[in-house]
């Protein structure tokens, strides 16, 4: 009988285990006021501001401020073409480990994904915190004698122009080392955004009802086609606000010399990434509906 009683007891605490499991939380915090959101439709709405967001920042906002960094950090077209390039890369050398460690618990890695996309963010706006100031640089000889109040041409010619040209240059090649922290802030983006377009689709696939697992995935590849074009709106706005307080007032947004504030979109697209790790990271590995919704 005391066999009988302790074999009870652990089909009890098993079935509580696996039942916590299947419940929406973070490690013992699982209360039941959080599984309202245990549920498919709450995943597929965490998964799509996920992908919105990282369509944002890749499709949207990073290729609406190419020419704004060319300018800011004195990069060439092919500099950019490498910043650009290192997300595929880092997709590419990827997308074989995480699908194949992530498939045991894909929450867990899709949260963490989304972690350390928000962290490539932050670092490619790294160069505009550390960088010095940008300064405008005179382009005609007008500007020149205006900014420099010379009050003579004769004086103008006595200035050597070549000074400030090569100033200019040399700290062109310091200031174009920031190349590699936006290859880094991409690639570290590259890899976070990797899980979501394998451990995603196959999350959605395994927990919501055969019969509308297409729909779905639907709005779940509507929302990479929506971020692109929020993320390109944003970044039209933002650079029309100067990069810094130390811009100069007499210069508008026409002006060849001008920079807007590139960097404000991945901060935004940074901390979205963030909210939506935080409430990936609370779903089960099975959500225990599907096979209720399934049965109705």
């Amino acid at each position: 009988m005391e066999e009988d009683s302790d074999h009870q007891d652990c089909g009890g605490r098993e079935r509580d285990n696996k039942q916590r499991d299947d419940d929406y939380g973070w490690g013992s915090f699982k209360p039941a006021t959080l599984q309202v959101l245990n549920n498919p439709k709450a995943a597929l709405a965490f998964l799509s501001c996920a992908i919105f967001t990282q369509a944002m920042t890749v499709n949207g906002l990073a290729r609406s401020v190419v020419t704004t960094l060319e300018r800011r950090f004195h990069l060439t077209s092919t500099d950019m073409g490498t910043v650009l390039i290192a997300n595929d890369v880092a997709n590419f050398l990827s997308s074989l480990p995480i699908s194949y460690f992530g498939a045991k618990n894909k929450p867990r890695w899709l949260g963490c994904g989304m972690l350390l996309l928000a962290l490539g963010a932050f670092v490619f706006t790294l160069p505009h915190f550390v960088a010095e100031p940008y300064r405008v640089v005179p382009t005609t000889l007008h500007e020149l004698c205006h900014t420099s109040n010379f009050s003579s041409p004769a004086e103008l010619d006595t200035w050597n122009q070549t000074t400030c040209e090569n100033a200019t240059s040399s700290g062109g090649l310091g200031i174009k080392g920031y190349m590699y922290v936006l290859v880094l802030g991409k690639f570290l983006v590259g890899i976070g955004a990797c899980a979501l377009f394998s451990l995603g689709v196959t999350y959605i696939n395994e927990n919501t009802p055969s019969n509308q697992s297409s729909v779905y995935l639907g709005i779940f590849y509507s929302f990479s086609i929506v971020g692109p074009a929020v993320g390109y709106l944003l970044a039209s706005v933002f650079l029309t606000i100067p990069t810094d307080n130390t811009f100069p007032i007499n210069i508008d947004p026409e002006h060849p010399q001008w920079i807007g504030a590139w960097w404000i979109g991945f901060i935004l697209t940074g901390a979205l990434a963030v909210v939506a790790a935080i409430f990936i990271l609370g779903l089960p590995r099975r959500i225990s509906s599907t096979v209720e919704g399934a049965s109705n």
